[in-house]
């Protein structure tokens, strides 16, 4: 048995990921033209990751993630880090330390996450969607979104 891996996201995305039993790579739906809510400056930096540093399904060996970025992670989905391709983020990296463009954006993300409290030495990724079809999986909600619910009056739904 490898790592506990953790694919952080909301709950919304939580229901399509298991609708469709597949995570897919970072900026799906962006790419396919949907950048209604973007900046411009937020386009332009996207764009420059994508192309820069390619696009990923992410994850964490953390088991309690809170946030990334403005994006709230209310749910995971746990994986076994052998039954899936991916490799440690810091290896990424070092394969790419000598693309400046590369390390640029990397290391901003790095700085900026851990401006957040989280640990990029915990990150990894796989450089492909991932088929759940026939995976062993688990899916585990966040501590305040567990605290929130059982403090919801009776009755209460969303």
């Amino acid at each position: 048995m490898g790592t506990t891996l953790y694919h952080w996201t909301s709950r919304d995305a939580m229901k399509l990921i298991l609708a469709s039993k597949k995570l897919e790579l970072e900026g799906t739906e962006y790419m396919a033209g949907l950048r209604e809510g973007y900046s411009i400056a937020d386009q332009r930096a996207l764009d420059d990751q994508y192309n820069y540093c390619g696009r990923f399904v992410w994850f964490t060996e953390s088991p309690s993630y809170n946030f990334s970025g403005k994006v709230k992670n209310e749910m995971a989905l746990m994986l076994d880090s052998d039954a899936i391709d991916v490799q440690k983020w810091h290896y990424v990296k070092k394969e790419n330390k000598n693309n400046p463009d590369f390390m640029k954006i990397a290391n901003e993300n790095d700085r900026l996450a851990i401006r957040m409290e989280d640990d990029p030495y915990q990150w990894w990724i796989s450089k492909q969607p991932i088929d759940l079809e026939g995976l062993n999986y688990q899916v585990a909600m966040s501590n305040w979104l567990r605290e929130m619910l059982e403090n919801e009056p009776e009755g209460a739904t969303n």
